[in-house]
């Protein structure tokens, strides 16, 4: 059988699946599902966690896009320090799946209101988080992130 992270991975192509939909998005369930998904973020008890926030980062940024920009700031802060973490991980995979989540979740908010959500969450965490985007002129032009 699966392991539970095998699932849980799984379960995030699902409720990015549901949200692309477009059949639920009056649902009051969105903010349910986005502080799960933040908290499950937050796991590093299992050695495959980094593949988990692998697959988070690439959902994270269709969820945004599918749910608007209201619903993710709104929620951005609870996934900023994994985030943090997954740029600073040994994982290629995480790493660079956490740099375009950054970029695209920037695109998505506007790079003011991106930065607003950080920094009302943690100050020292914004310039940490920035450090990983590219320069201005740069962010329309690139499509993610390759090392």
């Amino acid at each position: 059988g699966l392991n539970k992270w095998e699932r849980t991975d799984g379960c995030l192509y699902l409720v990015q699946e549901l949200a692309a939909s477009g059949r639920y998005m009056a649902s009051d369930k969105w903010d349910a599902a986005l502080k799960l998904l933040a908290s499950v973020s937050s796991l590093r008890h299992f050695v495959k966690h980094v593949t988990l926030l692998a697959t988070l980062w690439k959902v994270l940024p269709a969820l945004a896009k599918a749910l608007g920009a209201e619903v993710i700031k709104r929620h951005l802060p609870n996934f900023a320090d994994s985030l943090d973490y997954s740029v600073l991980c040994e994982d290629e995979l995480a790493v660079n799946a956490a740099k375009t989540c950054l970029l695209e979740l920037d695109r998505c908010l506007g790079h003011e209101s991106f930065c607003e959500c950080i920094k009302n969450h943690d100050d020292a965490l914004l310039d940490r988080l920035l450090a990983n985007l590219p320069p201005p002129l740069m962010r329309g032009k690139l499509g993610g992130y390759s090392s």
